[in-house]
């Protein structure tokens, strides 16, 4: 049986790849700043569309187009429903989510929220 490429040039496929691949994230390295919350928050600067892909990519997983169907199945429409308004809760926290970026600009996560808002007891009940 003939193989579609050798062993010897899959190596050598992948790792020219592999050199393409490093070679672009050294230079975007050298290109961007060195700051984690850059890299972690991704310098505050992502858009409707890429936050929402984002969302999605990571909602639609294996759990959600096994589980809705299945669902849909043994409870009825009304399961079907529920999936589909599943997102209508980040909908109506969006304007929240506005509201706590204009009061903490910097702020990453909801515990920095509640410390800044309520203070350091409240906080730690959080």
């Amino acid at each position: 049986m003939d193989t579609f490429i050798s062993p010897a040039m899959a190596l050598i496929v992948v790792g020219a790849i592999s050199i393409v691949l490093l070679s672009f994230g050294f230079y975007m390295a050298k290109r961007m700043n060195r700051n984690s919350n850059d890299f972690l928050y991704a310098g505050r600067n992502v858009g409707l569309a890429l936050s929402t892909a984002t969302l999605i990519a990571a909602w639609i997983t294996g759990n959600t187009t096994m589980s809705a169907p299945e669902q849909g199945y043994t409870i009825g429409i009304v399961a079907c429903f529920a999936y589909a308004t599943a997102g209508l809760s980040l909908c109506i926290f969006a304007p929240l989510a506005l509201r706590i970026k204009k009061i903490m600009p910097n702020g990453c996560t909801s515990g920095d929220f509640m410390r800044c808002r309520y203070g350091k007891p409240v906080w730690a009940v959080f």
